[in-house]
């Protein structure tokens, strides 16, 4: 007589602990309890058995940050980028990662990349508006920034706090 299924997760992992799916699972499950190291082990452990990267990273970056092991998460990136120099979400979250070091020069570089590879694209404007206004303290390399992403992103949710901003004389 054939086993009866398993009900938890846990019972599939112990069945079948090569699933990556019910890793990621478990991963997911330990992180919404705040067991981050656990959940960072599931997703290392999803990761090894072949979930792509543009899924798993974003998942064990997660963890990282709201650990607070700023530099392993940047260590993370890092690596991705040297396999994937083009990947903008990654390249977006390794330079918040060096503000968050005080690297914000490197920060800086990582922004520029971004807006030379892809000019209209608001987000990075935005990014390095907040860099200049907020970490370097360049009101002056601010304004041309936010307004650029304002003339991209008219209607984005941030774009009414830009323009008070912009508007109240916080940033000449």
């Amino acid at each position: 007589m054939p086993a009866p299924p398993p009900n938890t997760m846990g019972e599939q992992l112990s069945r079948t602990p090569e699933d990556a799916k019910i890793n990621l699972e478990l991963g997911e499950a330990a992180q919404s309890h705040g067991d981050l190291l656990r959940a960072e082990q599931y997703y290392q452990r999803a990761e090894a058995l072949g979930v792509a990267p543009e899924k798993i990273l974003p998942k064990i970056l997660g963890v990282l940050v709201a650990a607070q092991r700023y530099a392993e998460a940047l260590a993370r990136c890092e690596k991705r980028l040297s396999l994937a120099p083009d990947d903008r979400p990654t390249r977006f979250v390794r330079s918040a990662l060096l503000v968050a070091l005080e690297r914000p020069r490197e920060a800086e570089h990582d922004l520029l990349l971004l807006i030379d590879h892809k000019p209209d694209d608001a987000a990075a404007y935005l990014a390095l508006g907040k860099l200049y206004r907020d970490a370097l303290h360049d009101q002056m390399r601010a304004r041309p920034q936010f307004e650029r992403f304002l003339s991209l992103a008219p209607n984005d949710g941030e774009a009414l706090s830009v323009r008070f901003q912009l508007e109240s004389e916080k940033i000449p």
